[in-house]
């Protein structure tokens, strides 16, 4: 576009020249009548044609649009209801309570009182089972066992020293408070703690009615340690039932 403006400028000024020779041309030369031309108006013509080529580019060139402001628009945000007041200070309602916009929550308030947690039983403190026994029939006299022993005394007596090591005797006497004989079929025999007889069971070589005694003598070898022992002793029936016991308390040195 900037060149074509050139060439008609350049066209105008050449247009100039060319009437500028002319009339300075030898007047004995033959010239040819014609209408005579203005040079005046041809450069005015050529102007006018420069001028008009100028506003027609400048017409046909595409004005730039200017850029439109955007105005941001605010986001609105939602309305939130307004916090509990709480007298005394600014605590906060308890997480997942139920708060009224605006009220007022009174810090001094009682809140309520804990469920009470469900008492736990101690085993140990309940009852034993009952017995799966049938019970006896109403008017039945239940049999009580006959058989009972009482422990009267010992020899040597409870805590005395025996030397470690060594033989030694132990008589007990043992009275009889229950209902029946003492037979043969009866003995005396070694339960727990230390044994101290050489054997664990002895029966019984005579018999021993209600409300006496007898005299129960075993032959014992004291520990070669030191210290205290212990000796428990029952009376056995025949069928593996024990009706009494007896014991005794040593200190060997």
């Amino acid at each position: 576009m900037k060149s074509n403006s050139l060439r008609l400028i350049s066209l105008l000024f050449m247009v100039v020249t060319l009437s500028g020779c002319g009339s300075s041309a030898s007047p004995s030369a033959p010239v040819a009548e014609g209408p005579t031309v203005d040079p005046n108006l041809v450069f005015t013509s050529g102007a006018q044609t420069v001028v008009a080529q100028i506003t027609l580019d400048a017409a046909s060139r595409p004005v730039p649009t200017a850029a439109i402001p955007v105005t941001p628009t605010a986001e609105t945000l939602p309305t939130l209801a307004p916090l509990a007041t709480v007298e005394g200070g600014a605590a906060q309602p308890p997480a997942g309570a139920a708060v009224t916009p605006g009220a007022v929550i009174d810090q001094n308030a009682t809140l309520p009182a804990a469920p009470a947690l469900p008492t736990m039983t101690n085993l140990s403190t309940l009852a034993p089972a009952a017995s799966l026994a049938p019970a006896a029939p109403a008017g039945t006299v239940v049999a009580q066992i006959p058989d009972k022993l009482q422990w009267v005394s010992n020899i040597p007596a409870d805590k005395s020293k025996i030397p470690a090591g060594k033989p030694f005797k132990i008589t007990w006497k043992l009275q009889n408070i229950g209902t029946t004989t003492w037979t043969n079929s009866y003995s005396f025999k070694f339960y727990a703690g230390t044994q101290l007889s050489k054997a664990a069971a002895y029966p019984i070589t005579k018999d021993v009615k209600p409300n006496t005694s007898i005299d129960f003598t075993v032959d014992c070898v004291a520990p070669a340690t030191p210290g205290e022992v212990y000796s428990l002793w029952v009376l056995q029936r025949s069928d593996g039932l024990n009706v009494g016991k007896f014991d005794i308390t040593l200190t060997v040195q």
